[in-house]
């Protein structure tokens, strides 16, 4: 409330009773101002999410998703089974649209020119080292 809503916060006790002030006014109820998420880490670098630090305001939040690399089912839990979701690979996230786009095969030909190039790389590198 005090760091993210911008509000003042005080609690009295008084006589084994608390009296909550919001902006320097007695209530007994709030209500948030702005929307909150649970943000996910990638994991990459031992990154942390809101599991460490909780949900995070709309403000706070950085660009937007547009694309939905992998899903997998069971992955972090030991008895489930673990199954790879195909139909959502590399889609968009369009939540308004039933109809997802799939960016498969544009990161299919990434990935091919990626490996030609590093290829063509290799040989340049192996032929200019021969002589």
């Amino acid at each position: 409330m005090r760091k993210y809503e911008h509000n003042s916060l005080r609690v009295d006790s008084a006589n084994g009773k608390f009296d909550v002030y919001i902006n320097d006014q007695k209530t007994n109820k709030y209500e948030i101002k702005q929307n909150y998420y649970f943000m996910m880490g990638d994991n990459r670098n031992q990154s942390l999410d809101a599991r460490f630090f909780g949900y995070v305001g709309e403000d706070h939040i950085i660009g937007r998703p547009i694309m939905i690399w992998a899903n997998m089912n069971g992955m972090f839990e030991p008895a489930a089974p673990k199954k790879f979701i195909w139909n959502r690979f590399f889609t968009s996230i369009n939540n308004d649209n039933p109809d997802k786009t799939s960016y498969g095969i544009y990161v299919l030909i990434a990935l091919i020119g990626w490996i030609g190039y590093d290829i063509v790389k290799a040989r340049k590198e192996k032929k200019k080292n021969k002589y």
